[in-house]
């Protein structure tokens, strides 16, 4: 349980929150934009350095795979991934590397 000093201290100034219940992968390459634009719902080839946006990974078939956060650093993109979904992420996102540098 969580104390008001607790929440004051994330609201107001800096805090460290233990988020053991997620997963974070890392893409690099030259084309990790416009790959891992071409099957999440949001559009994320066109964001900058230190953007990034919610989204849902797609299947073939157009059908929801899992939720992820996406954020864009100058030379990798993060994708923030519930750990219950890691490995089904992981291995969706393998299987979609065909020609493209990532």
């Amino acid at each position: 349980m969580h104390s008001d000093d607790d929440y004051r201290q994330l609201r107001d100034g800096i805090a460290l929150v233990e988020r053991s219940d997620r997963g974070l992968l890392e893409v690099r390459g030259r084309d990790r934009l416009t790959w891992l634009h071409s099957f999440v719902t949001n559009a994320v080839k066109h964001l900058g350095r230190g953007e990034g946006t919610y989204a849902f990974a797609l299947n073939g078939q157009g059908r929801i795979l899992f939720d992820l956060n996406i954020l864009v650093g100058e030379e990798a993109v993060w994708l923030d991934v519930a750990r219950l979904f890691f490995d089904v992420a992981r291995k969706h996102m393998n299987k979609y590397i065909i020609t493209e540098d990532v």
